[in-house]
C-alpha cells in the first residue's frame, strides 16, 4: 500500500503555484512505480489557463534541448492518444495499448522510439481528471520499458490520487487566472466576486478578501467569532464547519484524503442559502503565511451572482439563446413564473427551458449550477 503524504503535499501545493506540478508529477510517479509524468491543461474558456506540467526526468539540464526537439517535431504524434483520453470518463485510468492503436505499432512510432532511447520508457497510463467544458485536462504516465503490460495493482495505487489532482486543477484555474493579473494576494483575493477565506487548520481565519468580509457584515447566518473564526447560524453548523476545516487540512498536510466538502447554511433573512465549499490549502512559497497547511472556504451568496460569464458559460454548455438568458435569471434567483413574466413567455415555456438548462449542464438544482458556473469559469473582475 502505497503511502500518499509526500503525493497530497505536493499535489496541493500546484494549485496556487503551477510550477509545483513538477514536484507533484515526481511525487505521484514515486508512489506508483512510474518512470515519467506529463500534464496537459488547455483552456477553451477565455481564461489564462493553458499549461504543461512536466516531471523532473524531463527538465533536467542535459534533457531541455531533447525536450525541445520532441516538441517541435514529434509531439503531434501522440494527437490520437490524446483524442482518445479526451472521450474517457474522468476518473478512467486507460493503457495506451488499448487507445485503438497496436502495441507494436505504438512501439515502432517515432515519438515511442525517441521517448524510449532518452527516457527509458514503453508503456503508459493516460487519465482525464475533470470532466468541465471550460478546459480540457490529461495526464500520461510512462513506466520503464523492461514493463511489457502495466499491473492492474499499478493503477489501483494511481487511483486514490485521482480526485485530489483534479481538485488541484481546479482550484489552480482560478489561482492562475489571478496571478497572471495581479500580483499582491490580497489585491487577486479582492479581485474575485466570491467569498474567499482562507484558515489554518485550527480554524483562525488568516485572509478574507472583500466578498467574504461583505457577506460577514450581513450578520445572516455567517459571522466572524472573537476567536477570529467563521461562525455559522448555530453551533451544530458551526461544529460542521471546523469538522471539514480540519478534515481537509489534513489532506493539504498529506494526512488525508478529502478533497473537497461542501455545505448549505440557512439564513435568518430567509434569502436564499449561502453555499460553502471548503477545499485543502497550502502554502509552500509562504506569501500567505509560513507553512501554512489549512482549507480555502469559499463562501458563495446566491443572491450576489451578477459577476457570472453566463454567455460564454451558455456557449460551453450548448445552450440556445433563450436558454442561457433563463440560465442567467435561474442564477440570479428568480423562479419560473417571474422568468416567464420577464421573458414575455408562457409558464410552461420558462419550466421546459428551466428543465433544458438543467439536463444539459447535468446539474438539478440552483446551487449546484452557480458552482458548476463558478468552476467553469471563476468571477474575477
Amino acid at each position: 500500500m502505497p503511502h500518499y503524504s509526500k503525493a497530497l503535499i505536493r499535489i496541493y501545493d500546484a494549485a496556487a503555484n503551477s510550477a509545483a506540478w513538477q514536484q507533484a508529477l515526481d511525487a505521484v510517479i514515486e508512489n506508483v512505480g512510474a518512470r515519467a509524468g506529463c500534464l496537459q491543461v488547455r483552456n477553451f474558456a477565455g481564461a489564462p489557463y493553458t499549461l504543461t506540467g512536466l516531471c523532473s526526468a524531463y527538465v533536467t539540464p542535459g534533457t531541455l534541448d531533447k525536450i525541445e526537439f520532441y516538441a517541435q517535431h514529434l509531439s503531434y504524434l501522440e494527437t490520437p492518444q490524446w483524442e482518445f483520453v479526451a472521450r474517457m470518463p474522468p476518473g478512467e485510468i486507460g493503457r495506451d495499448e488499448a487507445m485503438g492503436i497496436p502495441k507494436e505499432e505504438l512501439d515502432r512510432r517515432a515519438d515511442y522510439v525517441f521517448r524510449n532511447r532518452h527516457w527509458g520508457t514503453q508503456r503508459s497510463l493516460a487519465f482525464r481528471l475533470n470532466d468541465n467544458k471550460g478546459w480540457f485536462d490529461g495526464v500520461i504516465l510512462g513506466f520503464d520499458d523492461t514493463i511489457s503490460h502495466i499491473p492492474d495493482g499499478v493503477i489501483e495505487d494511481l487511483r486514490p490520487l485521482l480526485p485530489h489532482m483534479a481538485k488541484s486543477v481546479e482550484m489552480g484555474r482560478t489561482f492562475t487566472g489571478l496571478q497572471q493579473r495581479y500580483n499582491a494576494v490580497l489585491a487577486m483575493l479582492d479581485k474575485v466576486a466570491l467569498g474567499l477565506v482562507l484558515v489554518q487548520e485550527n480554524g483562525e481565519i488568516v485572509i478574507a478578501n472583500r466578498e467574504a468580509e461583505r457577506i460577514i457584515s450581513l450578520q445572516d447566518g455567517v459571522a466572524r467569532s472573537f476567536a477570529n473564526r467563521l461562525a455559522l447560524r448555530d453551533a451544530d453548523e458551526t461544529a460542521q464547519l471546523q469538522a471539514h476545516v480540519a478534515i481537509v487540512a489534513r489532506t493539504a498536510a498529506g494526512e488525508g484524503q478529502a478533497a473537497e466538502r461542501m455545505m448549505r447554511v440557512t439564513r435568518p433573512s430567509g434569502r436564499h442559502p449561502f453555499l460553502i465549499e471548503v477545499m485543502p490549502l497550502s502554502d509552500s512559497r509562504a506569501e500567505l503565511e509560513r507553512n501554512l497547511r489549512g482549507a480555502m472556504v469559499v463562501l458563495v451568496d446566491p443572491d450576489n451572482q451578477s459577476e457570472l460569464n453566463i454567455a460564454s458559460f451558455g456557449t460551453l454548455h450548448h445552450l440556445t439563446p433563450a436558454e442561457t438568458e433563463v440560465c442567467g435569471l435561474m442564477i440570479l434567483g428568480h423562479p419560473a413564473p417571474e422568468i416567464a413574466e420577464i421573458r414575455g413567455t408562457r409558464l410552461p415555456t420558462a419550466r421546459n427551458q428551466i428543465a433544458a438548462v438543467y439536463q444539459k449542464t447535468g446539474t438539478n438544482r440552483r446551487g449546484d449550477l452557480i458552482r458548476l458556473v463558478i468552476r467553469t469559469l471563476p468571477p474575477i473582475l
